[in-house]
């Protein structure tokens, strides 16, 4: 769990068991204090970690982290103000983005070629596709998630559209898909830039939300496949069939 409020509150069932709680700091590499404080319906043992049962034989073997040098820290702080200041423009009261807030945000902010820009619909589909607490809104952290994601979806486009006519064929659109990771066939491609798009070329927003829908489906198929078949029960079908 994620957030920039400074005071969170969280409820949860939990089964019969031990768990660990880790606090941390929205900005890397920082030290800082916390209040912890634990309500429970049944007598619960609370005791701080010490790292008493930690195995440290394998201590030699670890890969820490690198401290980023200051240079490299005060150029993520200054891209991180800047996208938290955009977000801020456009959030609600709730510190938080609504599919009509995240249209303006970005038809007012993302150059995206052609004058009817991003639709209510397509925007959310992108909360859908990055709404990993399930709130039906956006947050900084989602939100950055996605900013940063239809920003190489655009390097791909461009580098993709040859004749730089703003809107890829299937030829195109084959080959940017191919670009990221992914293989896709002929028939694959065509039914994409029919569902998506044209039925003979996609249009830059067309694009980001088929690569947004494409690398999801991509990365659950990876987490919950074995030897190349997933298997899923109804609840996990509907969700992810549907909520997209």
């Amino acid at each position: 769990m994620y957030d920039y409020a400074r005071d969170l509150i969280e409820q949860h069932s939990l089964q019969p068991g031990e768990y660990v709680i880790v606090p941390s700091t929205m900005k890397p590499y920082t030290s800082a204090e916390f209040v912890l404080s634990v309500y429970t319906k049944t007598d619960t043992k609370i005791s701080v970690h010490d790292g008493g049962d930690d195995d440290d034989t394998d201590n030699d073997k670890l890969i820490l982290p690198e401290i980023p040098t200051k240079s490299e820290e005060e150029d993520n702080n200054k891209d991180n103000s800047s996208d938290r200041s955009l977000f801020n423009r456009y959030a609600g009261q709730t510190g938080e983005l609504s599919a009509r807030q995240l249209q303006k945000l970005l038809n007012d902010n993302f150059p995206h070629g052609t004058w009817h820009g991003f639709g209510l619909d397509t925007c959310r589909s992108m909360i859908a596709m990055v709404d990993t607490d399930k709130r039906m809104t956006m947050t900084f952290s989602e939100f950055s998630t996605l900013w940063t994601k239809i920003h190489e979806f655009k390097k791909q486009f461009n580098r993709a559209d040859s004749n730089k006519n703003g809107s890829l064929s299937d030829y195109e659109l084959e080959k940017a898909i191919g670009s990221a990771g992914m293989d896709v066939n002929d028939v694959a491609v065509r039914l994409m830039m029919f569902r998506y798009s044209g039925v003979s070329s996609t249009i830059m927003e067309d694009f980001i939300v088929l690569m947004l829908r494409l690398e999801n489906s991509k990365n659950v198929f990876k987490d919950k496949s074995s030897d190349g078949v997933i298997t899923l029960d109804w609840d996990e079908w509907t969700v992810i069939s549907t909520y997209n």
